[in-house]
């Protein structure tokens, strides 16, 4: 046997899904579609979101978005083998980019997508405090709960 078997996409997503399902997130997939003129959904858009309504706190809820990959999957723009299939505009890689930098500057938050430990870590660190009693919100959020 030659070591452990390589993980997919899907065994990822299902991992990390299932984590964030057990702890009260709500997964929403998401798939950009373009068939004629109906458009929905946009390119580049992340696999899934997740939300995470807060308790007592009615219209306030966490969110993050995740574009999964399999372990070591590249990740690399294909424009120029899309020019030269005589394809026009952005390779997936791009609009991926593109997407991700335009919802950053407005306040978006991506987790992770890639390994189930690294994703542990992130969420550790970004969202733990969901989870511990009587933590509360963190500062920033209370900011915008105060009448």
């Amino acid at each position: 046997m030659n070591g452990p078997p390589r993980l997919l996409e899907r065994d990822v997503t299902r991992q990390v899904r299932a984590f964030l399902e057990q702890r009260g997130w709500r997964a929403i997939r998401h798939q950009y579609v373009h068939i004629g003129a109906f458009k929905q959904g946009e390119p580049g858009m992340p696999d899934f979101s997740f939300v995470h309504y807060l308790p007592k706190r009615p219209g306030i809820v966490g969110m993050m978005w995740i574009e999964f990959k399999r372990p070591g999957a590249r990740s690399a723009c294909r424009c120029a083998d899309r020019a030269t299939a005589g394809k026009r505009g952005r390779c997936t890689a791009c609009n991926q980019i593109a997407w991700r930098t335009l919802e950053a500057s407005h306040g978006a938050m991506f987790a992770p997508g890639y390994d189930v430990d690294v994703f542990r870590t992130w969420y550790a660190t970004n969202w733990g405090w969901l989870h511990v009693a009587g933590a509360g919100l963190p500062a920033q959020a209370d900011l915008f709960l105060e009448a």
